[in-house]
């Protein structure tokens, strides 16, 4: 398991590089508008996050300087500290309840991390996927799911990753375009800021006024 995970991590880092440096060398106008689907949602995501932490600081985003918009996130402290005390002692109360001790609010908590750059429908695939696997099969086929159900997690991924591979190969680096609807739009901006929006322009346009 060792050497597997250390070969498929040298494998994965000399591909990433030398994909990021085609693309760039490749793509003009990519991680912008223009350069849909290579849009790089990631990218954005940390870059905010390093301007916030760095150049402006917690204090004037997060503190009590300048009228700080996200001030009252400061709150979710005491959430956090309080949330499970309810469910601990209902569980006491009630130990025949059994889903009542495997409410984990750190757990729930935690997997917001997790959400930007996604996209909406992202939780809702993973939420079915999770359903299905974590409850329906554990409970009524538990023994293919005891036998099957990290592998077949582990074939998900797989999929993901190679359906990529042939898709953009087969159809994107040939500049053939994938049908224009509700959830592929054809300039890509799903989970962009509505243009003319004030998000919009600071976040692709920051010299507008």
């Amino acid at each position: 398991m060792f050497m597997a995970q250390l070969i498929s991590t040298l494998i994965a880092c000399t591909i990433n590089l030398i994909t990021a440096t085609w693309l760039i060398n490749t793509r003009p106008n990519v991680c912008t508008p223009e350069g849909a689907p290579f849009t790089c949602r990631s990218t954005r995501t940390f870059y905010s996050a390093s301007i916030i932490w760095g150049a402006v600081a917690p204090a004037r985003v997060f503190g009590n300087k300048d009228d700080a918009w996200y001030s009252p996130v400061q709150w979710g402290f005491v959430a956090g500290a309080l949330l499970p005390i309810p469910f601990w002692l209902l569980s006491r109360k009630f130990p025949h309840i059994g889903w009542l001790k495997l409410v984990h609010w750190p757990v729930l908590l935690a997997a917001t991390s997790n959400m930007p750059p996604a996209l909406p429908y992202f939780y809702t695939n993973g939420l079915f996927i999770g359903f299905v696997f974590a409850f329906l099969l554990r409970r009524y086929r538990y023994s293919w799911w005891s036998r099957y159900n990290y592998l077949t997690s582990a074939a998900l991924d797989t999929g993901v990753a190679i359906a990529g591979l042939v898709i953009f190969f087969a159809l994107q680096a040939w500049e053939v375009d994938f049908p224009a609807w509700w959830g592929n739009p054809a300039d890509g901006q799903i989970d962009h800021c509505p243009k003319g929006s004030y998000a919009y322009k600071n976040e692709f346009n920051p010299d507008s006024e």
